[in-house]
């Protein structure tokens, strides 16, 4: 990949028209890599881009938000042979 000056306004531009940091490397004609998003990312943050309207995690969207178990649900003494809670 050849080496880019990323500015502000173009960044900006591409999180104007995406709602994920996945979807401004499409908009920008980048390789969906890890390295890659976190450089964009990185880059989004120390030039302030607004980000503001980014969905989040699309794959989770609508779906009921998972709480965590607390220490006192997870370890417990189950009878033997039970099967192994999740």
């Amino acid at each position: 990949m050849a080496s880019r000056k990323y500015t502000k306004e173009l960044l900006q531009e591409a999180a104007n028209n995406s709602y994920s940091y996945s979807g401004m490397l499409r908009y920008l004609g980048l390789r969906q890599a890890g390295g890659t998003q976190s450089h964009i990312s990185n880059m989004v943050k120390r030039l302030g881009v607004d980000t503001q309207h980014f969905t989040g995690q699309s794959h989770s969207k609508g779906k009921p938000s998972s709480k965590r178990k607390t220490p006192a649900q997870i370890l417990i003494v189950s009878p033997e042979g039970s099967r192994r809670t999740k």
